[in-house]
């Protein structure tokens, strides 16, 4: 499995890449919806979410970031592993939401 993670204009898809052939969207949401994305190990454990979707790598090499947005009317809990762009240019729409590890 792998995970292709896509930001146009405000928009965030992240697609799950299955055999280098298959493409399943996971989720689709609006920049203006997360409500915090920061590095994981600042995820507060009393947050409640109605769903998570892990689209991490599980790979030591790559932080690990989770995204809280409402998407479709649901608190959901993502895990990505952002690149310095893709976190450079979500802080565009949300700078008060989003924290870059190590600033």
């Amino acid at each position: 499995k792998e995970f292709e993670y896509t930001v146009t204009n405000s928009y965030v898809d992240i697609d799950e890449i299955i055999a280098k052939k298959k493409r399943k969207r996971l989720v689709s949401f609006s920049a203006k919806d997360i409500e915090k994305m920061a590095p994981i190990q600042q995820l507060d454990e009393k947050m409640a979410f109605a769903k998570t979707i892990d689209a991490s790598a599980h790979d030591d090499r790559f932080d690990v970031y989770f995204i809280s947005a409402t998407v479709k009317g649901e608190k959901v809990k993502i895990l990505v592993n952002p690149s310095r762009k893709m976190l450079d240019i979500l802080k565009t729409f949300r700078p008060d939401n989003i924290i870059i590890g190590e600033e």
